[in-house]
């Protein structure tokens, strides 16, 4: 109990940090308003109680990407980096390392707690419950925060009222894993589905409702990682359908090939879906340069104190791209907006890797104006590849491929192997959540489209194998979908978290371990034994 009380007492130094519209996303603001004096009675104090909140959870956008990238196989450190940094892609943590300092999440739920106990839900404007999506905001952004600590530190201290007193901060509180958490998430939120989102307009470069945390996606995740397929299927099918998300063809990138079917230059589209404001973009964490920006990750990457892996550039270069069923070349272009090396910048061949040139991650640029930077820590790929995931687990490998391959759209224009699947899932009529006929999905593409061309027209190398069970087929495109998260959403903070839900899903600790020891030259097998105890995934608390 001594560290949770040290937690919980240092939350009463920092949890009512709440600022005005005019310093939108300040992490330092000096402005402060404790319980007694601020009983948010109207829709202007809740929007000041938010802002404090969006700049809490600014102190998390570094945490998120590199707990969840350098612990995987895709991203490494370099001489430059510090030695928390080194610790971090080591699994060998010290005390003082800031990186595991669980105090900043429980700053966040607390704020959160704060607004969900003394917001007015029944204020109303014009009979618009107004606050409702204050209120809905926060508990969203209280419970990803408490999935990121139960994924990073395996169980969490959980509490719904605000701590405001030495008191309250010396109680005990109940000590839950992941399994005890989520239900618990669930419970909360899925009341809360159907909230429009807050929207405070644009400050800056940025839509402020982007950086609301959709419910709808988190809880996807929640139930995905319950292994509750259907409704997180039907969750994520909710978010796309109600928001018209798509997979859109107008951010591929492509090939230039002339009459002789000879590679030219290239158009790398795809990029722009990492830039603000972007509509594939669903959900960031942003600050403001004005007020003084959290994020560090662009330029220790910048200044190659982390760096791909030679894993991750390896593979987007040996992947196949498809001009059309004969002519092929080798790369895909993704990799382009991924990472980028110096003997890149005069070439037309984006796929001209070489070790020498040192590499460096290329994203956390793209996400960046002169004035504003954001992590984007949900998109429209990414939600995809989830609801893959988890149609995938439900019985339907060709439904969750056709997300990678093809795009999903009217599936009457599909493959009888698809229709059989779908209508066993569903006892002999359509889901509504596998229903893709309406026009909104028309503009659809292939995730893996993006970067590999017309791999839609590959019918050799890119096709689930003829297996002897349903069991093969699942695993064979769940292992499919996990690459695929590799090649689109590398960099992005999921990785480490992705590997873990597969390997505890199979219950095999060796599908994680072999693949994150596989970055490492010099001590691969003392790494890949330790990461055979799932304890080791965590940090220490």
């Amino acid at each position: 109990m001594k560290k949770l009380n040290y937690i919980v007492l240092s939350l009463l130094a920092s949890t009512f940090a709440l600022t005005s519209c005019d310093a939108l996303l300040n992490a330092d603001s000096e402005r402060y308003t404790f319980e007694q004096d601020f009983q948010m009675k109207s829709a202007h104090d809740t929007i000041y109680s938010m802002v404090g909140v969006f700049s809490q959870l600014q102190k998390l956008g570094d945490r998120y990407i590199l707990l969840g990238e350098l612990r995987s196989e895709l991203m490494e450190t370099k001489d430059n980096a510090s030695k928390y940094l080194k610790e971090i892609n080591d699994f060998n943590y010290s005390k003082e390392n800031p990186y595991i300092n669980q105090k900043d999440y429980y700053a966040v739920i607390n704020s959160c707690n704060y607004i969900t106990h003394y917001v007015d839900t029944s204020y109303s404007i014009l009979s618009d419950k107004a606050m409702m999506r204050s209120y809905a905001a926060a508990k969203a952004i209280r419970a990803w925060t408490y999935l990121q600590l139960a994924l990073n530190f395996n169980s969490v201290y959980y509490y719904t009222n605000p701590i405001t007193t030495v008191a309250e901060a010396t109680k005990t509180y109940p000590s839950i894993g992941l399994g005890a958490l989520a239900d618990s998430l669930i419970a909360d939120l899925y009341p809360l589905r159907n909230i429009n989102t807050m929207d405070l307009g644009t400050f800056g470069a940025f839509k402020v409702k982007q950086t609301v945390l959709p419910i709808k996606f988190i809880l996807g995740d929640l139930y995905l990682w319950k292994g509750d397929y259907a409704n997180a299927a039907k969750s994520y099918y909710d978010l796309m359908y109600t928001n018209s998300l798509t997979i859109s063809k107008d951010y591929i990138s492509s090939w230039t090939v002339d009459s002789k079917k000879v590679f030219q230059n290239y158009t790398p589209l795809w990029n722009a879906v990492l830039e603000p404001n972007n509509p594939e973009n669903i959900a960031t964490i942003a600050s403001s340069a004005t007020y003084g920006q959290q994020f560090t990750v662009d330029s220790l990457s910048y200044h190659y104190d982390i760096a791909p892996s030679t894993i991750a550039i390896n593979k987007w270069a040996q992947t196949i791209y498809y001009v059309d069923s004969i002519t092929t070349g080798e790369g895909d272009l993704r990799a382009h907006g991924s990472y980028y090396q110096v003997n890149e910048k005069n070439s037309t061949l984006p796929n001209s890797y070489d070790p020498s040139e040192n590499p460096y991650i290329t994203k956390y640029q793209t996400m960046n104006t002169n004035t504003e930077k954001c992590l984007v820590i949900y998109r429209n790929s990414l939600l995809y590849l989830r609801y893959a995931e988890a149609v995938n687990r439900l019985g339907c490998p060709q439904l969750a491929f056709t997300v990678l391959k093809k795009g999903l759209t009217d599936l009457s224009t599909r493959p009888a192997a698809i229709h059989n699947e779908v209508l066993a899932a569903g006892n002999g009529s359509t889901p509504t959540y596998m229903n893709f006929a309406d026009n909104r999905f028309a503009n659809n593409a292939g995730i893996r489209q993006r970067g590999l061309g017309n791999i839609n027209l590959d019918t050799r190398v890119y096709i689930i194998p003829t297996c002897s069970n349903k069991v093969d087929s699942i695993t064979y495109v769940e292992d499919a979908i996990v690459e695929e998260l590799a090649l689109e959403t590398a960099f992005e903070g999921n990785r480490f978290h992705d590997l873990m839900r597969i390997a505890m899903r199979r219950g095999k600790p060796e599908y994680l371990a072999e693949k994150v020891s596989a970055k490492y030259s010099l001590n691969k097998a003392d790494m890949k034994s330790k990461l055979m105890d799932p304890l080791n995934w965590y940090l220490p608390r």
